[in-house]
């Protein structure tokens, strides 16, 4: 019988398919192929998230999420809920309200994120680029963006705000599974990549 770690392995290496696949599709969609990115996502990173939100007594004491964009290529969300729920600021004056989404198609709240490595340059596909579709942003990395990111200070940095009164925390833990970078984790998440 498998431990949790050896689960949770296993669980990346499926989710890491998964996203591969998406791109393929993505990618032959565009019609350049569905190998087209193949080989810099398999060298690229992966990132899970376990977040844990046990019912808060006090709704409205909730901090949640800033608005937010992910760092990733692609984003792989599971969660247990019925529903996604987001801070509506124009319809319910800073309300949250729930993104209902079928549930069989919850199961776990595990977020995965898959991007290129760090160095990896990103920009429009050549294969795309003519006279009526022109270049329509500069070629960067990863590791160029989170510099942007940086000297903006944009970054959004761990920091512990104080357990409710309930004494839960509401985010269980980040973890990697996957990453084949760790200057990531030297450089930008200040850890280890093997944390487990």
């Amino acid at each position: 019988m498998l431990n949790d770690r050896e689960k949770m392995g296993e669980y990346a290496m499926a989710e890491r398919k998964l996203a591969l696949e998406i791109m393929g599709a993505i990618t032959e969609s565009l019609g350049i192929g569905p190998a087209y990115l193949k080989h810099k996502m398999k060298e690229g990173m992966q990132v899970m998230v376990a977040n844990c939100y046990p019912p808060c007594p006090q709704p409205s004491l909730s901090l949640g999420l800033p608005p937010h964009s992910d760092y990733s290529f692609i984003t792989i969300l599971l969660q247990s809920s019925c529903g996604f729920e987001i801070l509506d600021i124009e319809d319910r004056g800073g309300q949250f309200r729930n993104l209902r989404v079928p549930y069989k198609f919850m199961w776990e709240t595990i977020l995965s994120l898959h991007s290129l490595g760090m160095n990896e340059k990103m920009g429009t596909a050549k294969e795309l680029v003519n006279e009526q579709h022109p270049i329509g942003y500069k070629e960067s990395s990863f590791r160029d963006f989170l510099k942007f990111l940086e000297k903006n200070d944009m970054l959004l940095h761990p920091t512990t705000v104080g357990l409710p009164s309930d004494g839960h925390r509401r985010l269980a833990g980040m973890f990697n599974i996957t990453s084949k970078s760790p200057e990531y984790h030297r450089e930008v998440a200040g850890s280890s990549p093997d944390f487990l």
